[in-house]
């Protein structure tokens, strides 16, 4: 906690956790750190979908989502991104959705965490991502690559501020471009 705080402190205002991260110990640690802290942040978690539960994706990522949300402490995420790998096919590599996955059943299940507050902005941080698939994925303007968080105006307006993207740096010219 004391290297959050302090991370804090400099001026830090971007936190992106995952569930997997100490078997969730550190979206807890987190949740704790900012608990009545003052700070603007913008905080972010993924979910990783198993192949078993692709048939009700809406419940794993709703499930993943509310855990989370239990663990950080908070009753909204400002981004939220699906951590899988993305490959032709669903299962060319464990834990590899494809496209279709991505821009059907993920991003229906992620625009309902939108709808009901749960998140404001939705993207994907591929692991070993295949770039054909990604960019399938990216071109048609559902969800965007992790890189360009900070692209969107709105976010960066209303949360980041100018220490991270000084501290961190964008990418504008990542072919990912901004979350939705």
């Amino acid at each position: 906690m004391r290297a959050i705080h302090r991370a804090l402190e400099l001026g830090v205002n971007f936190l992106t956790w995952r569930p997997a991260m100490a078997s969730g110990k550190a979206e807890e640690v987190l949740g704790r750190a900012l608990h009545g802290r003052q700070e603007l942040v913008v905080v972010a978690t993924k979910v990783r979908l198993a192949a078993e539960e692709m048939h009700d994706v809406a419940g794993a990522v709703r499930t993943s989502v509310e855990a989370s949300l239990r663990r950080l402490r908070r009753e909204t995420v400002d981004v939220l991104h699906i951590h899988n790998r993305f490959t032709p096919r669903r299962g060319d590599l464990p834990h590899s959705l494809s496209a279709d996955d991505a821009l059907g059943p993920v991003l229906d299940a992620y625009r309902q965490m939108q709808h009901t507050g749960k998140t404001r902005f939705i993207g994907i941080s591929a692991m070993e991502p295949d770039v054909p698939t990604v960019r399938r994925i990216m071109h048609q303007r559902a969800l965007r690559y992790g890189a360009g968080v900070l692209q969107s105006a709105e976010l960066d307006r209303a949360r980041a501020g100018t220490a991270w993207r000084s501290a961190v740096g964008q990418w504008p010219d990542h072919p990912a471009g901004h979350l939705l």
